[in-house]
């Protein structure tokens, strides 16, 4: 009887498929290479997301440092990586090296490096990396005013008007991250209970990123047990549920026990609400 599962058999299937693929025209070897190419493209676009979400919290870290924002001209930029197109020559997103020499008001002139990313579909780069193109051009940097090694790149000067525009809405976003930090928490370890919303206030403080808008709301809370009592929390509510979360409507909410004032919306009993 033949055993289809031994070596030899196992063997021979391999080969037999290997002959036919080589006969079609198959070729192998850059079948090979282009799954360890993708592998190893995966693999370096992971870092790079890691890289720019740790340079973020650096960025957000500083600027809640108290962090001041002056002008600088490039001295040196130097290329780590670049990625963003279906290969190398295509990339137009740049992680950069940058030198800067930084004139704030305040202190004395300094020198300043630090990592950045930056959009730039066509440069001028020389054989060690640098950018040329970037030599001499003026930007505006935030540093840590405690300690001027810990900077980065704001804005370059062609954008300082918008620039300017949007570092006060970030500014207001990290002061509502800050104040909203333990908001998550409080949804797990909080009190369940129903309430009404008796007042919403927009506080026009968009996240286009999570297509949603800070708000300001108020809740007249029905305990489990005792009397209703009022409350208030400020929450991030998605563009899409807003009618959901107006005045009048009854939703769930969990409250602090040791400071009932403070009320979050309860998101996961209120996906049962339409």
């Amino acid at each position: 009887m033949v055993d289809f599962f031994s070596w030899q058999a196992i063997l021979g299937y391999v080969l037999f498929i290997v002959l036919i693929l080589v006969f079609t025209g198959f070729d192998l070897t850059d079948f090979i290479g282009g799954f360890l190419e993708k592998t190893e493209a995966e693999k370096e676009i992971k870092e790079i997301h890691k890289a720019i979400e740790d340079l973020s919290k650096y960025k957000e870290d500083i600027f809640l440092s108290g962090g001041m924002l002056a002008p600088a001209v490039i001295v040196s930029a130097k290329r780590v990586v670049s990625w963003g197109g279906r290969n190398r020559r295509d990339h137009s997103w740049h992680l950069i090296d940058f030198e800067v020499d930084v004139f704030s008001e305040d202190i004395p002139p300094f020198r300043a490096r630090f990592r950045n990313e930056i959009y730039r579909p066509s440069f001028v780069r020389a054989n060690n990396e640098e950018m040329l193109t970037e030599h001499g051009r003026k930007i505006w940097v935030t540093y840590d005013p405690k300690d001027t090694s810990r900077a980065y790149l704001d804005h370059y000067d062609d954008d300082h008007e918008s620039a300017m525009k949007e570092r006060e809405v970030n500014g207001r976003r990290a002061a509502f991250n800050k104040m909203t930090e333990g908001n998550e928490d409080l949804k797990v370890r909080g009190e369940q209970a129903e309430a009404v919303i008796t007042r919403v206030d927009d506080l026009e403080l968009p996240y286009p990123s999570k297509n949603s808008r800070a708000v300001h709301i108020c809740f007249e809370v029905t305990p489990k047990a005792g009397f209703p009592f009022q409350a208030e929390g400020d929450v991030l509510i998605g563009e899409t549920a807003i009618e959901k979360y107006s005045v009048g409507k009854k939703v769930f909410v969990r409250y602090d026990l040791q400071n009932p004032k403070w009320a979050v919306l309860d998101t996961e009993r209120n996906r049962s609400i339409g």
